[in-house]
């Protein structure tokens, strides 16, 4: 049996004003109203962010990965030549040959590098590292 852990941000076990939080809706991570919609009734957000389902804890929406940038922290060594205290860049729902990703995190100068990050919470993280010259790296990661 699966329990929702998170609802709109906000632990499920807390005391909030839920009559308030399920009108307006809030997503934290996106910092604006919840994007995540029922197909059937697409002005009602769903809001779950996490679950707990066969005794773990499991984050089932991708914008809960947001959570304080740690999601673009942790590609940082990625970038090589970055040094600590460079300004981070993220750009959102870039479009590519093919469709788009989710995030591309670009390394500027003169030896260019872009890092495309696709968030999938129900099965993996897709993370390709591209040069000047094309594809570096790939891989996926399960998510926590």
């Amino acid at each position: 049996m699966s329990k929702v852990l998170e609802l709109f941000g906000y632990l499920s076990e807390v005391d909030a004003d839920w009559a308030n939080v399920v009108r307006t809706q809030p997503c934290p991570y996106l910092e604006r109203s919840c994007v995540k919609t029922r197909k059937s009734q697409p002005e009602t957000a769903i809001g779950t962010c996490s679950v707990a389902y066969g005794g773990q804890n499991v984050i089932i929406c991708p914008h809960r990965l947001l959570e304080r940038r740690q999601v673009f922290l942790d590609c940082l060594h990625l970038l090589t030549r970055h040094e600590p205290g460079n300004e981070l860049h993220v750009i959102a729902e870039v479009s590519i040959p093919g469709g788009s990703v989710d995030y591309v995190l670009p390394r500027l100068g003169t030896k260019r590098l872009l890092i495309l990050l696709e968030l999938n919470c129900k099965h993996w993280i897709r993370l390709e590292v591209f040069g000047v010259n094309g594809k570096i790296s790939c891989g996926n990661a399960a998510c926590l």
